[in-house]
């Protein structure tokens, strides 16, 4: 049984938004309904009503359900990033 007073996954997320963590690029992106549009956690753009944000996994599946990703964040280039540092590494 889950503790009342702990937050949920969502909030825990929202809080990061809220705090512009790049430690967090690459774990998940959020999407605004009202633009249509992904990020990730640490954009500087104006932060939206939380009422209107979902919460992803990754990039792939922010576009599957018919967002596009932030012209400011660019958070697609994060996912090539994280794959192209798994590439060296499993090399090494």
């Amino acid at each position: 049984m889950s503790d009342p007073a702990s937050p949920s996954p969502y909030d825990q997320r929202w809080q990061l938004v809220l705090g512009r963590e790049a430690t967090h690029d690459g774990q998940f992106v959020y999407a605004v309904q009202t633009t249509g549009i992904y990020c990730r956690p640490s954009c500087t753009s104006r932060r939206p009503k939380r009422s209107n944000v979902e919460f992803f996994e990754t990039g792939v599946s922010a576009r599957a359900a018919g967002f596009r990703p932030c012209r400011r964040c660019l958070p697609d280039e994060v996912d090539a990033r994280k794959q192209a540092v798994a590439q060296v590494q499993h090399l090494l």
